[in-house]
This record gives structure tokens, C-alpha cells and sequence, in this order.
């Protein structure tokens, strides 16, 4: 996730990356982790937002596109 987010490296350089170190995942495996953590992590910050989130202090969102 830090790869294709963060350092902005295409699914199908880590597939490459995964193996030339012995790990054959393939691009749909990679795609479909992307989509379980996006639903399991993600997708509950902005579904139901903590209850308290108007009271903060600070409160920020970026709309830069990955």
C-alpha cells in the first residue's frame, strides 16, 4: 500500500518487484488487496466519521488525487 500510495509505484512494478524475490502475486492479487484494505480501512473514516468530529480543533481533509 505504501508503494502504490505513497511512492506512487504502479501494480505492475511490484508485481515484478514481488517476483524477483520469489513471491509470484499477480496484478489482480495486488488490485484486490488494494480494494479489502480501501473497504476494511478507509471506507469507515468518511461512511460514519467519530461523533465528535464538529467539536475539534482541527479537522482536514486533502482532495489531491492519487
Amino acid at each position: 500500500m505504501t508503494q502504490k500510495f505513497v511512492d506512487g509505484m504502479p501494480l505492475y512494478r511490484q508485481e515484478q518487484q514481488f517476483a524477483r524475490h520469489g513471491y509470484p502475486l499477480s496484478r489482480h492479487t495486488l488490485a484486490n488487496w488494494v480494494v479489502h484494505a480501501a473497504e476494511k480501512w478507509v471506507k469507515p473514516l468518511y461512511t460514519k466519521p467519530p461523533p465528535n468530529v464538529c467539536e475539534w480543533r482541527k479537522a482536514s481533509s486533502s482532495w489531491t488525487r492519487l
